[in-house]
């Protein structure tokens, strides 16, 4: 059951919205330093074969996840892809 908004509440949800976006993009930004960071790591590895595995998997994991988390989702359309 879907209540009607008052003006107040309208506001409170715009003014939240807002917020939300500007927490986002620091968000991006530290993902972004941190993304870099490990491939910088992971890349730069003088330790063992499988140790230097672990840390490019999960540079790679990193740099996906922040594709996935910050990609416009609403303008994607996947009927076109077929």
């Amino acid at each position: 059951m879907k209540r009607e908004l008052s003006e107040l509440d309208r506001l409170d949800l715009a003014a939240r919205a807002q917020v939300t976006e500007a927490v986002a993009a620091y968000a991006r930004v530290a993902m972004i330093v941190v993304s870099v960071f490990t491939v910088l790591l992971a890349f730069g590895s003088e330790a063992s074969f499988y140790e230097t595995l672990v840390s490019i998997k999960h540079s790679l994991t990193f740099v996906s996840n922040y594709f996935l988390a910050f990609a416009p989702w609403r303008d994607l359309d996947y009927r076109s892809s077929f």
